[in-house]
């Protein structure tokens, strides 16, 4: 619903195929958007994540990635949309960039930066990965084929992910290459 709300007020024509388990929309470009959400208690910043679930992530291969956070109160455990008091649309990122800069996450994990403990396997970028709101309308929309640069490696955290599994504090798995810069 917000995400069909924003693109409306942004001139972005979609179709909704939510029935499908590839994607939620498909654009009149001929992009397909799947919509990425996370319950929060606070507003989002800059370091936060945005996950993809791995368990079809071999299957589900949407041109772009929209993540949305819904804030709610941190006291309030109604189960359904009501107990969302505001919406963030924080920008995309496509799927072969999530693919390539993505830091998985396992099942049972959790994460010491900010205790969230994961349900199932993941892919994480944090939000200043992102392509920004207006190049996301703009790609939406037709009037850029893509984004301006490509997103960023979260460098530090490759690293910290890399020294923590090598203590054995977490599990192996793979994780994005970080190019070579000449040493710098």
């Amino acid at each position: 619903m917000i995400a069909e709300r924003w693109m409306k007020y942004h001139n972005i024509s979609f179709k909704a195929e939510l029935e499908k388990t590839t994607h939620d929309y498909i654009l009149t470009n001929g992009l397909t958007i799947d919509v990425k959400t996370k319950d929060r208690t606070v507003r989002p910043k800059s370091d936060y994540d945005n996950s993809a679930p791995l368990y079809n992530h071999s299957h589900q291969k949407p041109d772009y990635f929209l993540f949305i956070s819904l804030e709610r109160n941190k006291d309030n455990k109604i189960n359904d949309i009501t107990k969302f008091h505001t919406a963030y649309i924080l920008g995309a990122i496509s799927y072969t960039e999530l693919d390539k800069i993505g830091i998985p996450f396992l099942e049972g994990e959790k994460d010491w930066r900010n205790g969230t403990k994961f349900w199932t396997d993941c892919l994480n970028v944090e939000m200043w990965q992102l392509i920004p709101l207006r190049e996301s309308i703009d790609i939406f929309r037709g009037i850029i084929n893509s984004p301006t640069s490509q997103a960023n490696i979260n460098i530090n955290l490759v690293n910290e992910m890399r020294s923590r599994i090598k203590n054995n504090q977490l599990r192996q798995r793979d994780l994005p290459s970080i190019p070579f810069n000449g040493g710098n």
